[in-house]
């Protein structure tokens, strides 16, 4: 059985210095998610490469490297907001 929730919605400016401290976490998390993709399909060498190479990997492979690349638009996109300022701290709260 569904049931109806409300949610409100707190935005508060966070601090400069929470604010420097999460800029330094999304820059190395950025760092991480552009070497993934390369990383998950990296192989030591082309026969380890070809004997790894079934169709349910290359299929989960494909999806870990999409799922990396969403993941990099948003840090993208956070590093962004906070260059010009529009960064908010958003949290929810159930009623």
């Amino acid at each position: 059985m569904a049931t109806a929730q409300t949610v409100a919605l707190d935005k508060r400016q966070l601090s400069e210095h929470e604010l420097a401290e999460l800029k330094l976490r999304l820059q190395e998390h950025r760092i991480f998610r552009r070497n993934q993709p390369r990383d998950l399909f990296a192989s030591r060498n082309l026969n380890e490469f070809q004997e790894s190479c079934t169709a349910a990997r290359i299929e989960v492979q494909a999806h870990l490297a999409a799922g990396a690349l969403r993941v990099l638009n948003d840090v993208e996109a956070a590093l962004a907001r906070m260059a010009t300022g529009e960064y908010r701290l958003f949290t929810l709260h159930s009623m």
